[in-house]
């Protein structure tokens, strides 16, 4: 069961959207955590730990492109590679690329300069929507176009370098979210380690993705069509501890479905929540599962190597707060952070015995 352990005040209110948090550790011990959130075109990180007397870090998102609308920030992660952790900021304009303090601008793709515009009769505005960290040093971002951009950081003597190196269109509707994580895939009598991506859009519409051999593009292997009742992913986790790997997807409609990585194959389907799904996360070395939505639950869940794959465990009422995000910040799971909108407050909740 998680309770309410404390809150920490940032300097400014969330805005409305899915995944407005994010988070990342830089020890094992997961003493020194930043959260991150968003409100127009400011993130703003804290220190999860406030004894231990962090700045806090804010990065005002721009833009050298001519315009007469305000930035607004769409998508936004932490990005550990092997070398660094990038900060990613998407917004309308493009895909920012900052080290992980938001002091230096890595690379900027503007869409403009690049020739990513819109279609009026599919496409509501450009934006990005979707960023996970592939491999020792790809970054893939998700776009309005249904197109998977691939990036490559790596560095000189003096800075760091980013280039585009893959561009993959397999969705109609635009990307809604990506994840990745590396397992082992077996082909025929064969088994190799490999990296795996998976994409959602608008449409309900996942994809699975491997990094191809050369390690600088992305290979479809799978695509699952959506049920048209459960509307656009909005959010995904995945799952390696189990041989065939598992995508966790969120619906707006309040459905989780949980499929095989190797197949795309439906596993479980879960009325999980009674409205939009927020944020998701994955406690990657205990297996446990977060959830909160629109209906104003956050709902914790055991997944499991033998037996039932999942199971629910806690349910927690949140009153007078609609929230925006959910994260883990530790990898056992023993504690979660959570925002929601036009609050200054994040809150983070432990689990008590």
């Amino acid at each position: 069961m998680y309770e309410s352990e404390r809150s920490l005040t940032v300097d400014q209110s969330v805005s409305m959207m899915a995944k407005n948090i994010q988070v990342v550790s830089f020890d094992s011990d997961w003493r020194e955590v930043y959260i991150g959130t968003v409100r127009r075109n400011v993130f703003i990180g804290v220190c999860a730990h406030e004894a231990l007397k962090k700045p806090d870090i804010m990065v005002k998102c721009t833009t050298k492109a001519e315009h007469v609308e305000p930035v607004v920030i769409s998508c936004f992660k932490w990005c550990p590679l092997e070398t660094c952790t990038i900060l990613v900021l998407g917004s309308q304009f493009g895909v920012s690329f900052y080290d992980w303090d938001g002091k230096t601008l890595v690379y900027e793709h503007n869409f403009v300069e690049n020739g990513i515009g819109c279609d009026a009769k599919t496409i509501s505005g450009p934006q990005v929507r979707g960023i996970a960290a592939i491999g020792a040093n790809l970054i893939a971002v998700g776009i309005h176009t249904g197109t998977i951009l691939l990036f490559e950081i790596s560095s000189d003597s003096t800075q760091l370098v980013c280039r585009i190196v893959d561009s993959q269109r397999r969705h109609i509707e635009p990307v809604s979210d990506v994840a990745s994580t590396s397992m082992m895939l077996h082909h025929a009598e064969k088994s190799s380690p490999s990296e795996v991506l998976v994409s959602g859009d608008e449409l309900g519409r996942l994809n699975i993705w491997n990094l191809g051999s050369s390690g600088d593009g992305l290979v479809h292997r799978t695509s699952i069509d959506p049920d048209e009742k459960t509307g656009p992913v909005t959010a995904i986790c995945l799952w390696n501890k189990v041989e065939q790997g598992v995508i966790l997807s969120g619906f707006m409609n309040g459905s989780i479905k949980l499929f095989s990585i190797t197949s795309g194959k439906i596993l479980v389907d879960i009325a999980a929540h009674g409205a939009w799904i927020t944020g998701m996360d994955l406690a990657s070395q205990s297996g446990v599962f977060v959830s909160c939505a629109e209906d104003g639950f956050i709902r914790v869940w055991q997944l499991s190597t033998t037996g039932k794959i999942i199971e629910h465990r806690h349910s927690k009422p949140i009153q007078n707060l609609v929230m925006a995000g959910v994260k883990f910040i530790d990898p056992r799971g023993v504690s979660l952070a959570m925002s929601s909108y036009d609050s200054r407050k994040i809150r983070i909740f432990s689990k008590k015995s």
